[in-house]
């Protein structure tokens, strides 16, 4: 068993990087050659790149926890941490973040709820295909638009706040505060920036308790009044912490990675023009190129582990308590397991081995209603504007942050 290294084996210049940011994948794709695990430069993480070392890691929760997944990258400056005391501001990590037992209980619970089965899949996808029909009424006779801005992001938050049980008029103020959820918790912002994140954070938290109080005092029929009369059914199933906690949660997972995941696809078909059209020729090819592009550009680009005992991963020996970094991204490109895995490939047999919702006992429970609402926009585009096109020489930007990826800007056109 090798030792572990002390310094990353080829030039990195960091997660944070501009230009790694804009496109990690070609030095990715020189890690999984030379270095499949690796420590990153002035992180307390290594980073792993291989299909098979993450899915290992992934189906193994007993030796690879959770308990690092969400917390902060960097440290908040003090104003921003005095901000987060003087609000009382205490969520404790969700799903995503816990281990069993208690993920084990809190999961049943939350599975009955918010999986989507195919019977409850079908109700759902014709009022999600209105929600998504009046999104491109508004800009149809337009001839351009910004998805991102006019489409995949409100429709996954109409989806799943509608589902939650929040006001429509609630959705612009808790996708502001998803935002700086996304920067504070994942990124590295400036430190004039993280004081009014933190304050936004807070009031996020804050409308989460409130929103629970009332929906204790008169359950809904929604996400969260099912949760609410489980608990009153038997109380030490699932507390109201528990709830409020998986609820804030639920907010940002439920809408961040499904509008990348349609962003990040819309980009992936209009770059090459050959494969919008074979959509367009049959449909029947849109679940497929949806995994595919999933392959290419997951949403969630990267999660995190914790090792709980001395272990080896690819060769290199991990001591108890190391951080690791899964690159899901990096795992799609795989060539070990997809053949020419940099390039896209529509009809490909295995794209949905992907790792994209994770793998094992934490694997997304929204994943349905992911790829539901995917393949409906993708549908309902090809429909609408046949010759739909990406602006020419139009950048993407990207949120410099450990996890989450999708363009923030999606510039298109089309012949009205």
């Amino acid at each position: 068993m090798s030792q572990p290294a002390a310094k990353c084996p080829f030039q990195f210049p960091g997660l944070f990087d501009p230009g790694y940011v804009r496109d990690p994948y070609p030095l990715l794709a020189q890690a999984r050659e030379q270095a499949p695990i690796f420590p990153l430069p002035g992180m307390n993480l290594w980073l792993v790149t291989r299909h098979e070392d993450i899915r290992s890691v992934l189906l193994d929760p007993q030796t690879y926890s959770n308990a690092n997944t969400q917390g902060r990258v960097s440290t908040l400056c003090p104003e921003a941490q005095q901000v987060l005391k003087d609000r009382h501001f205490a969520p404790r990590p969700g799903l995503s973040g816990i281990d069993a037992p208690d993920h084990t209980r809190i999961r049943r619970f939350f599975s009955k709820v918010v999986s989507f089965p195919p019977r409850r899949m079908a109700e759902l996808r014709p009022w999600i295909r209105q929600q998504a029909t009046g999104l491109i009424d508004a800009f149809a006779a337009r001839g351009h638009a910004d998805l991102c801005a006019e489409l995949t992001t409100p429709l996954p938050a109409r989806v799943i706040f509608r589902l939650i049980g929040f006001p429509e008029g609630d959705a612009d103020m808790l996708l502001d505060w998803c935002v700086a959820r996304l920067k504070l918790g994942f990124g590295s912002p400036d430190l004039d920036e993280q004081v009014a994140m933190a304050e936004k954070i807070a009031n996020y938290w804050d409308y989460c308790v409130d929103f629970v109080d009332k929906c204790e005092a008169a359950p809904g029929d929604n996400f969260a009044g099912e949760l609410v009369r489980m608990s009153r059914a038997d109380p030490e199933s699932i507390t109201r912490d528990e709830i409020i906690n998986g609820i804030y949660g639920l907010i940002f997972a439920g809408q961040e990675t499904t509008n990348h995941a349609i962003a990040s696809a819309l980009r992936l078909l209009l770059e090459d023009r050959s494969r919008w059209d074979k959509l367009k020729a049959n449909r029947d090819l849109i679940p497929n190129a949806f995994e595919e592009c999933l392959r290419l550009e997951p949403p969630i680009v990267a999660w995190r582990r914790i090792t709980t005992c001395d272990t080896e991963l690819a060769g290199v020996a991990l001591p108890k308590g190391t951080e690791l970094l899964l690159h899901l991204g990096s795992a799609g490109h795989d060539s070990a397991l997809f053949k020419d895995g940099e390039n896209f490939a529509g009809d490909r047999d295995n794209s949905n081995a992907h790792l994209a919702f994770g793998h094992g006992i934490h694997v997304c429970l929204g994943a349905g209603l992911a790829r539901a609402e995917g393949q409906i926009v993708l549908d309902l585009l090809l429909d609408r504007f046949p010759d739909l096109r990406l602006v020419p020489d139009q950048d993407y930007a990207y949120v410099p942050n450990l996890a989450f990826r999708g363009p923030t800007k999606l510039l298109v056109e089309w012949t009205v």
